[in-house]
């Protein structure tokens, strides 16, 4: 794997793992009664984007880990699979 191809490597899945943890313990103004008057009903009360920016980065490196491992020793060649 080249470095370029990790880059695009990662970023997928960071942006697979960033769009899976994203709704994740969100309440909106409804749930926790605590609606500002000319809000969306649905909009989020508090998102912990910061929070769930440092879990996706986390889980993303795990994940690519794996991913590069798979690469590196070639234990699935994927041209083999065609």
């Amino acid at each position: 794997m080249t470095i370029f191809g990790a880059v695009i490597t990662f970023t997928l899945i960071w942006m697979i793992v960033l769009f899976t943890i994203l709704p994740i313990g969100i309440k909106n103004q409804v749930e926790t009664s605590n609606w500002v008057k000319g809000t969306d009903p649905g909009a989020p009360v508090e998102s912990n984007i910061k929070k769930k920016l440092i879990v996706t980065t986390l889980i993303s490196a795990i994940l690519f880990l794996i991913v590069f491992i798979i690469d590196f020793f070639n234990l699935i060649i994927l041209r083999d699979l065609f």
